[in-house]
């Protein structure tokens, strides 16, 4: 437990400095990499919020949350991060930012692999069938999925 405070102080500092060095070398808003890099972050805040939403206020709630944003994708808050991580590279186009953020993106992707080798330990069956359905992070493929199933129904 001790180890994984420490993690996840170390992680959330260099995601503030990731923010921090984007913020500094932020160039105007008139490049087409920073608007999409702004939208990446939006879209990022967005999907945090939703799954928070999903949610309620419990972080780890007592049943498996399948509804809403987690009806798309299983790791909507993973995403919402990437998202952001990816958002503040483009705007800063710094390779410290870009160094930074390749190796947050892979601790949150080796993060959300851990938390499902542990979700199905304490859901069993029900997680491994929920998997089957629901993609880990592809909205893409989660979006069809749902619109292919709402057609059969």
């Amino acid at each position: 437990m001790r180890n994984e405070k420490a993690l996840h102080i170390v992680f959330f500092t260099l995601y503030l400095v990731v923010i921090i060095i984007s913020i500094v070398s932020l160039r105007p808003l008139t490049t087409s990499l920073t608007l999409v890099g702004l939208l990446s972050i939006i879209f990022g805040l967005t999907l945090i919020a939703l799954a928070a939403r999903s949610r309620g206020l419990n972080r780890r709630p007592q049943s498996l949350i399948k509804e809403n944003v987690y009806s798309i994708i299983r790791h909507p808050e993973y995403l919402g991060h990437i998202m952001i991580l990816t958002g503040f590279t483009l705007m800063s186009k710094d390779i410290v930012t870009l160094a930074l953020s390749v190796f947050l993106i892979a601790s949150l992707y080796y993060a959300a692999t851990a938390e499902e080798r542990e979700l199905v330990k304490i859901y069993g069956e029900d997680y491994l069938n929920y998997s089957k359905r629901v993609p880990r992070m592809n909205l893409i493929l989660g979006l069809l999925r749902k619109l292919k199933s709402k057609d059969k129904s």
